[in-house]
């Protein structure tokens, strides 16, 4: 399945994409991908739902560079 990227820069705050898409996107394993997301939806940055991450606190995640 391809889903087209939804996100920043696209007028949504959601990405509909696998996290293996993901993973293969910033050369990282799925898991580790997964970890971060249950990190940052644990901190209220992002809501986690099956095939869609929607970002929350964009100004948090932005603070993470």
């Amino acid at each position: 399945m391809h889903s087209a990227p939804t996100g920043p820069g696209t007028g949504s705050d959601t990405i509909r994409m696998p996290r293996e898409r993901i993973a293969q996107h910033i050369s990282s394993a799925r898991e580790a991908v997964a970890r971060m997301l249950k990190n940052f939806s644990e901190d209220g940055l992002v809501e986690l739902k099956r095939g869609a991450i929607t970002l929350r606190d964009t100004d948090g995640l932005n603070h993470l560079k």
